[in-house]
Order: structure tokens, then C-alpha cells, then sequence
């Protein structure tokens, strides 16, 4: 079953114009297809690594300070960039500003043991498997409403020569030669200005746009900040572009070690060089219900050369809101009011539908989690 998500918990922490406006147009399939193998030999596969990746500006965070507010502003207004080319930024509508200015406070996790070991999923057509899958820059990504996929802004945008990537189609449930249900094709892109100026950490998350809902066939994971951050352990699912058959998913339980206002610290299961080539994973949680999938991490690198802890950008109050501000805005929402920027040539427009979540976690096996919220 694919579950039908709420957005209660996330209208509860934040309330804001942009999730009401979201909400309203909500709809998810009641089951998930059983799809047929894919026959597609024309179907260019993703690359080994994600094209032209400079790993020299991934060095871990080190407890980055929080920006000042009006600086927080300006860096998460959204470079947006269509296939054709067109670029322009989109602002951040008036309410989450003021929601900056007075943000919630950051909860601590206390973390304990965690077990498990790197294992392979076999059925990537079974939800929320179905769900995630490999963008054409070599990148893993976790659809999070009909036609969006979540993903690091690295896996997106070449910050050393200062343009987006050209191949971001993305491809679902893959496995292997398998791809039950093809290739889908990008129409745009969101990322943070601050990612696109000089590849800030605390920035590193992006958003695509895709030119069909496929949410509908797949469906698709919440996403949710959670203010007194509780979880122990939360899974780690994704595709290595190294050290694993190419093209096939993985995961494993990582324990929490430390939840800040931008980061999560984690050590995971698994081996370094196979962890460190899941860029753009989701770090996720199933809840009690069926209907509680969420994702609150986006994977990016070790913390140091050891390759043995690890770190993702944390999906905050912040990030979870201006994420919701892009799909308003590519559903032809008010969005921040987008102004056009920068131009090249190309097209854009709009279409359909959306989102969100809330908790628990996964055992070896890598399906059913526990964790604890507080």
C-alpha cells in the first residue's frame, strides 16, 4: 500500500499560508501498481559519479554558526533554472520571514547502540523503495510529492563552474537493468542561493521539478522538521555510485549523534567507501501508522577520512518551509512572488500536485525501524 499522507503534524509545528495552499490539492494512489520490467535500450544510464563532483568543498561542518536572519533570508531564496535555460530567483514570501525571526527552538538527542548491518533491497517496486531512486548527475533522490524529487543541491549544481547539471532526469525503483517505470524527465530546478554562491553546507539541499506526477505510481515520502528532535536511529537508503552492483539499492540504521540546528551527525553500518557514494539519500523514519513516512536528513559525507560517521543536511523549520515555498511556486502558487532574474533562452511552466509527513524507524532487514521521538 502506498500510504495516504498527512501534513497534521508539519500544519501543527509551522501553520504557515504555504502548507495550508499545498494541502488543499493533496491527493496520493490508494496502491501501488505491480509494474512490468522496463524495456527502454535507448535509456541513458546515470553516470559512475555525479558529473564534474568536486568533493574539495565537502569538507564536514564543523558546527557551523547559524547565519544572521536577514542573511538567511537572501541565501534561501531559490536559484530556480528550467531545462531550457531560463533562470530566475524566487524570494521567500512574507510569513517565513517572519517565522525567521522567530524560530522554534532546536531540541538535543541523547543517542543509543544501534545494530544492523548495509543491506541491499530486493523489491524496489514496494513502497517506500519505489519511492527513491537515481537522478542522471549519478546522485540518489526521494520523490516527496507527485512530480518532485528531494535531493543535495551538490548533486545538482556544479558550484566550481558555476552552472547546473545537464543530465538531472530521474529514474525510479530502479534496479539494476530493471526500470519499472523508465526514466522521467526534468523541467526544473530549485536550490538555494547560498549553495549556489560558494557551496555553503547548511545549504546543500535542491529540488526537482519533474515533467510528469510521478508520485502517482510510485508514491511518495513526507518530509518534516521535527522541533524536539527525538529519534535514536533512522534509515539510510539510497544508491552508491561505488563499492555495490551498479544501479541497486542499499540501506542501513544509523544511530544519531547529534541533531544541530542545520546538521545531523550519524554513524551507520556499512562500508565507508559504499556510504560515501549515497550522496543525496534520504535520512528517513517510519512511524505507528501507515500513513507515516518521513524524511529529515538529506546525506552528504563523512565527517572525517576515516569514513566512519557521517553527516546530512537536517530538513530544520527553515529548509521545510522554503521547500514547501518551490512546490507552491512550480504549482503555480504564489510562491515568494518570483521575480525574474536572469535569463538564458528556454521555457517554463507549471503543473500539479504535492506533499508531507511524520515518525519511527527501521530493523536490519531494512523495512521496520524502531526510534524513539523524545
Amino acid at each position: 500500500m502506498i500510504p495516504r499522507l498527512s501534513l497534521a503534524t508539519l500544519t501543527v509545528t509551522l501553520g504557515l499560508a504555504a502548507t495550508a495552499a499545498i494541502a488543499a490539492d493533496r491527493s496520493s494512489p490508494s496502491s501501488l501498481p505491480r509494474f512490468a520490467p522496463m524495456q527502454a535500450p535507448e535509456l541513458v544510464m546515470p553516470a559512475a559519479k555525479p558529473s564534474g563532483a568536486d568533493d574539495s568543498i565537502r569538507i564536514a561542518p564543523k558546527g557551523a554558526p547559524a547565519a544572521a536572519v536577514d542573511t538567511l533570508i537572501d541565501d534561501l531564496t531559490a536559484i530556480k533554472a528550467s531545462r531550457g535555460g531560463k533562470k530566475m530567483e524566487v524570494p521567500l514570501p512574507e510569513g517565513l520571514r517572519l517565522m525567521l525571526r522567530n524560530p522554534v527552538k532546536q531540541g538535543k538527542v541523547t543517542p543509543k547502540p544501534g545494530g544492523g548491518k548495509l543491506v541491499q533491497i530486493k523489491d524496489t517496486k514496494e513502497f517506500p523503495y519505489s519511492a527513491m531512486g537515481l537522478l542522471g548527475s549519478g546522485c540518489s533522490g526521494t520523490v516527496v510529492a507527485q512530480r518532485f524529487v528531494l535531493t543535495a543541491a551538490f548533486c545538482l549544481y556544479d558550484v566550481k563552474n558555476q552552472k547546473f547539471y545537464d543530465n538531472l532526469d530521474f529514474i525510479p525503483a530502479i534496479n539494476g537493468k530493471d526500470m519499472p517505470v523508465g526514466s522521467v524527465k526534468w523541467k526544473d530546478v530549485y536550490i538555494p542561493k547560498g549553495f549556489a554562491k560558494e557551496g555553503a553546507l547548511e545549504y546543500d539541499f535542491g529540488l526537482v521539478v519533474l515533467d510528469k506526477p510521478i508520485g502517482d505510481e510510485v508514491g511518495w515520502m513526507g518530509f518534516s522538521h521535527l522541533e524536539e528532535f527525538g529519534l535514536k536511529q533512522a534509515n539510510l537508503t539510497g544508491y552508491p555510485w561505488d563499492g555495490v552492483p551498479p544501479q541497486t539499492s542499499w540501506q542501513t540504521v544509523c544511530t544519531i549523534d547529534a541533531a544541530e540546528a542545520n546538521f545531523l551527525f550519524y554513524k551507520c553500518p556499512g562500508e565507508g567507501k559504499v556510504l560515501a557514494a549515497m550522496t543525496g539519500s534520504p535520512i528517513w523514519y517510519k512511524g505507528p501508522q501507515d500513513t507515516d513516512w518521513y524524511v529529515v536528513g538529506v546525506h552528504n559525507y563523512a565527517q572525517d577520512d576515516k569514513q566512519n560517521s557521517w553527516w546530512a543536511l537536517r530538513l530544520n523549520q527553515a529548509n521545510t518551509e522554503t521547500l514547501l515555498t518551490w512546490i507552491d511556486e512550480a504549482n503555480g502558487g504564489t510562491g515568494g512572488g518570483g521575480k525574474t532574474e536572469e535569463d538564458d533562452t528556454g521555457d517554463e511552466d507549471t503543473s500539479e500536485q504535492d506533499d508531507t509527513g511524520d515518525e519511527e524507524t527501521t530493523g536490519e532487514d531494512g523495512k521496520n525501524c524502531t526510534c524513539d521521538d523524545n
